[in-house]
């Protein structure tokens, strides 16, 4: 949880009645029974509050009383010298209107920023009656203004009952809604486009390893600046929030995609080396003494294993061995099959991958839109 002050125009209708009260020739409209003076008349105090029951701080902006006639008045009364029309406190009411600037404390659970919903409460109390000679009771309640601010937007107004040690009231539960558009715009969209090139580079020419390693390791450097500029804008909490959890994911598959990068190019360089020693080994020049490059220009006749003697024309190897019609040292020469074989495991590695990395995204990226979607429904 953080601690986040809310500061709130509040404009307070208070309503009640007094029957030990006469008022003098009251008017139909309100605004002209303004009455000037409350000093000796009895005010219901009201102690508002927020988060963990504190007392909020309040800085009084109006403050104005009326009295709303709501009934006919009284009999005339042989008591009174003048000629006024008297109207009972019982049956009509006094209206104090108050507006203050409040501010108080509300807990944000920021874990599922930025697409976090928070509520934060504002509680109406008589603090100094106990609940069994007052009750108060939130008749009307509305928000004008712009309910778009900042981050977050005033989604909704909840009205609930309260009670606080032996007083109760009632509380104003306020619903916002953080505004997520901008980090769809300014995190989610470049960290999969980013995602995407690192991705493409296992479509670049193997031969080139150094053009692959320099866009995906770019790729990598931007994601994570682009996380830790985001970070430093964000509250800081103790825990990880879902924004938190999407640039993690991300930065992690872009780091496989280099580690992968780097093997396949590892084993493309032992493939070579391999196949730059048979190349040695069977078509060095001079290797076989008479024959050159290893290879007899004659047609030669080879014992084979069962005692008959085969001829073959054409170039054979120094033993006499293998197709007399295909060269040395290539793929289908001594030693070729296993070299093409060799050579062919870094391709499919790269290969493999191609078909992986979607794949792994892919579920990335599903589960984290639907935790976002049942986020959003509650």
């Amino acid at each position: 949880m953080s601690e986040f002050i809310l500061s709130l125009d509040v404009r307070l209708t208070r309503r009640w009645r007094d029957g030990r009260l006469r008022f003098r020739n009251l008017r139909q409209d309100v605004n002209h029974n303004v009455v000037e003076d409350l000093v000796d008349l009895w005010l219901p105090e009201l102690t508002i509050t927020g988060a963990d029951d504190l007392v909020a701080d309040l800085q009084q902006r109006k403050d104005v009383n009326f009295v709303d006639r709501q009934d006919s008045p009284v009999g005339d009364d042989d008591a009174e010298l003048d000629e006024d029309h008297l109207y009972s406190g019982a049956t009509n009411d006094l209206v104090a209107v108050r507006e203050w600037t409040v501010e108080t404390l509300c807990h944000y659970d920021l874990s599922d920023y930025p697409f976090d919903t928070q509520r934060c409460p504002l509680s109406f109390l008589l603090a100094k009656y106990t609940s069994d000679l007052f009750v108060v009771r939130i008749d009307r309640y509305g928000f004008s203004g712009n309910r778009r601010h900042h981050e977050y937007q005033l989604r909704h107004i909840s009205v609930t009952n309260v009670t606080v040690g032996s007083y109760e009231g009632q509380g104003v539960i306020l619903t916002l809604r953080n505004q997520y558009i901008y980090y769809i715009s300014a995190a989610y969209v470049p960290s999969a486009l980013l995602l995407v090139i690192s991705y493409l580079t296992y479509y670049f020419s193997m031969e080139d390893f150094q053009t692959r390693i320099n866009v995906a390791l770019t790729s990598l450097l931007v994601l994570a600046t682009l996380f830790s500029e985001l970070v430093g804008g964000l509250p800081k909490t103790s825990y990880l929030k879902l924004i938190d959890i999407w640039f993690l994911g991300c930065i992690a598959a872009d780091f496989c995609m280099v580690v992968c990068l780097v093997l396949i190019h590892k084993q493309t360089r032992e493939e070579e080396q391999r196949g730059g020693r048979r190349l040695l080994l069977f078509g060095h020049p001079g290797s076989m003494g008479p024959f050159k490059g290893g290879v007899a220009n004659t047609t030669r006749h080879v014992q084979p294993a069962d005692g008959e003697f085969t001829s073959h024309r054409g170039a054979t190897d120094a033993w006499g061995r293998g197709d007399p019609t295909v060269e040395p040292g290539s793929a289908q020469g001594p030693g070729g099959v296993r070299e093409a074989n060799a050579s062919a495991l870094s391709s499919r590695l790269n290969t493999l991958m191609r078909r992986l990395i979607p794949v792994a995204i892919a579920v990335l990226t599903i589960s984290y839109s639907v935790s976002v979607l049942a986020i959003l429904d509650t």
